[in-house]
């Protein structure tokens, strides 16, 4: 049961207002649902060769505005790159090439991204930073049915249900 602290208030209506919020904060990899992976190779002349792989590894789940930031030193070479899902950009200005991908689901569940720098050794691509979103959560909890505090009447209610990441680091 869950309600307004004061309950001669009510629920704004026409609002947004959260009700119920849960964290999960772990350092175990495996509940997480998309796995990434960063092979850096250093070639004799400077040349820094990568690859960076991402797997949707928890079913039924649908991510949405994926992007995964991987740091550049400054002064380094434009990379060439390619990828297979989503795209990729390059900001010398902040010194990070950016691989956004709108929708990682079961049609597309996982990708490559490859690209090819100078002036960079291969620690200083990390740590990457991974970012999405999803309408689906871990718990996948729901609201049955809004009840009238005096009346125990149900009421018309509208409920919207995101999973958002906070902090999700390759080091």
């Amino acid at each position: 049961t869950r309600g307004l602290r004061e309950r001669s208030r009510s629920f704004p209506p026409g609002s947004a207002l959260g009700v119920l919020k849960w964290r999960l904060q772990t350092t175990d990899a495996s509940i997480v649902p998309i796995t990434v992976n960063c092979w850096p190779s250093v070639a004799g002349d400077g040349t820094c060769e990568c690859t960076l792989e991402y797997e949707l590894v928890r079913a039924g789940m649908e991510l949405a505005n994926v992007t995964m930031s991987i740091p550049f030193p400054p002064g380094c070479g434009q990379p060439q790159v390619t990828c297979e899902a989503g795209e990729a950009t390059y900001s010398a200005r902040n010194n990070a090439l950016v691989w956004a991908i709108p929708v990682i689901n079961s049609s597309n569940s996982s990708g490559t991204l490859e690209f090819t720098v100078t002036g960079v050794e291969a620690s200083q691509l990390f740590p990457i930073m991974v970012e999405f979103t999803s309408t689906k959560t871990f718990c996948e909890m729901q609201i049955g049915e809004v009840l009238n505090l005096e009346t125990r009447e149900p009421i018309l209610f509208a409920s919207s249900t995101m999973l958002a990441v906070e902090s999700y680091s390759i080091v």
